[in-house]
């Protein structure tokens, strides 16, 4: 193995910050202009204590919680506040709003000084008729752009958490780049977005997690078409799948409708999603800038991310490189093919194992990096760097709301009036907005192949996808829901093994270590000076309590209540589960820690698992619990071959049968699909047998086919049990991904 020493170091995390009893200056406004930059030059700070920067706390030992259960989206008015509550008490707004806008501003200032660089961090807001026609010709050169109505929403949302203190969430959804392959988890630019709100939002008594759910060869479609039971709930999502979600039909003519991206895919991911602020990468677009025209207003508020690796500035030779800032250096490089290789060499910069000082070590021997540094995936200045943008923005956003809190609070609007920070108004627009399904009708068509137009072909179908709240179950990770083994009622739920440590990690990766005399950015977000000192705030020092020996990873006993139910593979099943521990897609939770792994330190959350057949099987049991307009539909992942499956619907109240469909395909070896189905449930589909469409380039989805199961709209809605099984295979099927219909949308 490699000598590590030159990428990892011992951690010097930044202390939490406490309460200091010291006098707050009573002055109301904020001097934006006040110098806040750090000086580390020809400073040696190295060994001395961060100083406290952040001064801001409550004298009040105990405040009443005002009623927020008591009203829709936590919306509570003004006069339904206690009046000793913390949002009622003059002082305190004074003093919390002028410290907050004081640390925002010295992060904000960081960020730019952390690159040498605030052309970086740039944003353009438009008004919205002009935003509405953005087009590659005339999208703005800064790394975002946002219309006017869409930043006062957001600045609307982040001030809803402030004033309830609820949990802000942020969720990347995309494909192998997006999710950081090559890289650490730690080193994507979740974790780096997130090592800078936590702590700042921490400090304003917000909690943030920020999730990667991104799937390598996937896109967001499967995970949307699943509604919360995938990608859960956030308050801003953010795209960047085009390399994996560009479909043959989005190529059709020399251009597609300006409105596709917006009412088609967006339409479909939005309902999955909801009602969230939704950021779309354009460098995801591929120069097919007519694929993203068009966002417009009204629900879809929305902001486009133009963070590009060619913005950083040039690294000319290897000399000049190692004077640059660290967060640049090799990152954008020159022509010269000597710099060229060193670049190449120092992109992704990731190890798989570090010796611990507990003494815990992987059965399997360890890589000495990870896989997955390739051409099309960036490495972790990139990363970094997209991440600190993610940051940037939300920021300023906050920055904006807090002005609008401080102006209405010098004019005696107290508690703050609920038209600046009240969510119901937005819901409502997006409930009441104008929508066309034609164009979500096709996307499911081109997507997912389903051979039965009614899919996708006037009311009846539009009912099934685009006008229906869908819940889903998968098998795949990172999920935020549950997985398709937890569902299980008929077998025993799937074993499990167990992460090798628990516990955080004892260092940190060289990407994350702040060299002494840089600006710290994260210790600024945490309220301190923000002068490097060679450590992090990202990591921390395992604490031995957290961690214990174990020679290889076990699986978890099933409960006992459940021994005497068979095991999934007395049915004829093999249960896969690529990774191990609870690959949530969180920065705050681990994965695939698993002894028996290459890479421990990896730590990325994407895995394929599923219930694979490579014969006949008996069928499994899945408790969907409730379904609402009779719709089910199944992922599957196959081998090329001849597959038949039985699907069946099972009423729970009665026991019985309520609909039943066996489903015929053959999958050749260029994934062309031929579809036809059996036992139909409705007269929609009686004798059809289409064919898939060919492809002139293989469909990555048509290796994972989406097939129907169940389409009645006039089932009764009521709790069900999908049972499943394989009556004929010659080569391998996965079940992967189950989904039905759960309401109309709101």
């Amino acid at each position: 193995m490699k000598d590590t020493s030159d990428n990892i170091k011992k951690a010097t995390p930044t202390p939490t910050p406490k309460p200091t009893p010291s006098p707050i200056s009573q002055t109301q406004n904020v001097d934006t202009n006040t110098n806040t930059n750090i000086d580390t030059e020809n400073t040696d700070n190295s060994n001395d204590e961060p100083k406290l920067l952040f001064k801001f706390y409550d004298s009040t030992p105990s405040r009443p919680t005002p009623p927020f259960s008591s009203f829709p989206n936590s919306d509570v008015p003004p006069s339904s506040f206690p009046s000793n509550s913390w949002q009622s008490d003059v002082v305190y707004l004074n003093h919390f709003i002028q410290e907050s806008l004081q640390l925002i501003d010295r992060t904000l200032k960081g960020l730019g000084q952390e690159y040498n660089n605030t052309n970086l961090f740039k944003l353009t807001k438009l008004p919205p008729p002009t935003y509405s026609k953005l087009s590659h010709s005339n999208l703005p050169s800064t790394p975002l752009t946002t219309s006017t109505t869409s930043f006062t929403t957001l600045s609307t949302r982040l001030l809803h958490s402030l004033l309830t203190r609820s949990p802000l969430k942020i969720t990347l959804t995309g494909h192998s780049s997006a999710a950081g392959h090559g890289n650490t988890f730690s080193q994507q630019s979740q974790s780096q977005a997130c090592s800078i709100l936590k702590p700042l939002f921490k400090l304003l008594n917000v909690d943030v997690e920020c999730y990667n759910l991104s799937m390598g060869s996937f896109g967001t479609i499967q995970g949307s078409m699943a509604g919360e039971g995938v990608y859960g709930v956030s308050d801003i999502v953010l795209w960047d799948s085009m390399m994996t979600e560009d479909y043959p039909l989005l190529k059709e003519k020399d251009r597609v409708e300006p409105e596709f991206f917006k009412q088609g895919l967006v339409e479909l991911f939005w309902t999955g999603f909801g009602r969230s602020h939704l950021g779309l990468f354009q460098e995801g677009c591929h120069g097919r800038w007519n694929l993203c025209e068009g966002l417009g207003e009204g629900p879809n508020d929305s902001t486009v991310f133009n963070a590009r690796l060619e913005d950083l500035e040039v690294t000319k030779s290897i000399e000049e490189g190692m004077k640059m800032p660290k967060v640049v250096r090799f990152a954008n490089c020159d022509d010269d093919i000597n710099l060229k290789e060193e670049c190449k060499r120092v992109k992704c910069e990731g190890v798989c194992w570090l010796d611990r000082d507990d003494g815990i070590f992987p059965a399997m021997k360890q890589r000495e990096e990870p896989r997955g540094c390739v051409s099309w995936h960036p490495g972790w200045r990139y990363h970094k760097y997209r991440g600190r943008v993610l940051a940037y923005y939300v920021l300023m956003a906050l920055r904006n709301g807090l002005e609008i809190w401080q102006t209405q609070t010098n004019q005696g609007d107290i508690p703050l009036d609920g038209k600046h920070w009240h969510l119901t108004p937005i819901y409502e627009s997006f409930k009441s907005a104008p929508r066309s399904t034609s164009l979500c009708e096709r996307t499911v068509w081109s997507i997912f192949d389903y051979p039965d137009e009614s899919l996708y072909k006037g009311s009846r179908g539009s009912q099934r996808i685009c006008k229906m709240r869908r819940h889903g179950i998968t098998e795949y990770t990172p999920t935020r829901g549950e997985s398709i083994g937890d569902r299980l009622v008929n077998v025993q739920k799937p074993k499990r093994k167990k992460e090798l440590y628990e516990g955080p990690d004892e260092f940190v990766m060289d990407s994350n270590i702040v060299e002494v005399g840089d600006v710290d950015v994260v210790s600024l977000a945490s309220g301190y000076d923000g002068i490097g000192r060679g450590g992090s705030g990202v990591g921390g020092k395992i604490r031995s309590s957290e961690s214990r020996r174990l020679e290889q990873s076990t699986p978890e006993p099933p409960p006992e209540s459940e021994s005497n139910l068979p095991t999934v593979e007395s049915l004829g099943w093999t249960y896969l589960r690529e990774r191990v521990g609870p690959c949530d897609g969180s920065t705050s939770s681990t994965c695939n820690r698993d002894t028996d792994y290459e890479c421990v330190l990896y730590g990325i959350h994407d895995g394929q698992g599923g219930f694979i057949a490579t014969g006949p099987t008996e069928p499994l049991e899945i408790d969907l619990g409730e379904v609402v307009g009779g719709f089910l539909s199944i992922g599957g992942g196959s081998l090329p071959g001849d597959h038949i499956l039985l699907g069946e619907i099972v009423e729970k109240s009665s026991n019985s049968v309520v609909g039943s469909r066996k489903i015929k395909y053959h999958h050749d070896a260029d994934k062309n699909l031929d579809s036809s189905n059996d036992l139909p449930l409705s007269e929609d589909n009686d004798d059809r047998n289409l064919r898939g469409r060919e492809l002139q380039r293989p469909n990555p989805n048509l290796r994972y086919p989406q097939l129907k199961v169940w389409n009645d709209p006039d089932a009764k809605d009521g709790e069900y049990i999908f049972r499943f099984s394989v009556l004929e295979t010659t080569s391998e099927f996965r079940l992967n991904h189950v989904y039905w219909t759960i309401g109309e949308i709101e």
